[in-house]
């Protein structure tokens, strides 16, 4: 597998590196299992949404999938789920923001991004105030697969 067409899950408890075009996949200890952060809606549109105003907060951002395609490069890369767990996570938006070391202009634009949303990413970042705090929510899922 080259090194460019990998995908490999975020928070990781044990390494699962997955090619996304051929489907297959390494794990880095037999009998492993694994754990994945957050996820986007499944609509190409809201999921696109998502993913460009996450690329304007971090340029070193490359792609969140929705479930059904971390459960599919679960399955290509021979594992099987043993668990799954969706829970949402609030986030503070200031400290999230600037945690790249974005401009202010930048900062702006992803907090317009996100309180301006359409109804789909609104839906699933869930964008709020908590007294004069802004906060959102990534929506993470749990996964706990082992080599078929």
């Amino acid at each position: 597998m080259d090194g460019e067409n990998r995908v490999r899950f975020h928070y990781t408890l044990i390494c699962v590196v997955l090619d996304w075009r051929s489907g297959e996949g390494e794990i880095c200890e037999p009998e492993s299992h694994a754990a994945i952060g957050w996820f986007t809606p499944e609509d190409v549109e809201a999921c696109a949404y998502i993913n460009t105003w996450e690329t304007l907060r971090d340029p070193s951002h490359h792609w969140a999938y929705p479930l059904s395609q971390w459960r599919q490069f679960l399955q290509q890369a021979g594992l099987v789920l043993a668990y799954e767990e969706v829970t949402p996570k609030p986030m503070h938006f200031e400290s999230w923001a600037t945690r790249m070391g974005i401009g202010e202009a930048a900062v702006a634009e992803v907090r317009r991004l996100l309180f301006d949303a359409p109804p789909l990413p609104r839906a699933r970042l869930r964008p709020r105030f908590e007294g004069e705090a802004a906060y959102f929510d990534l929506t993470e899922a749990l996964f706990i697969a082992r080599k078929a």
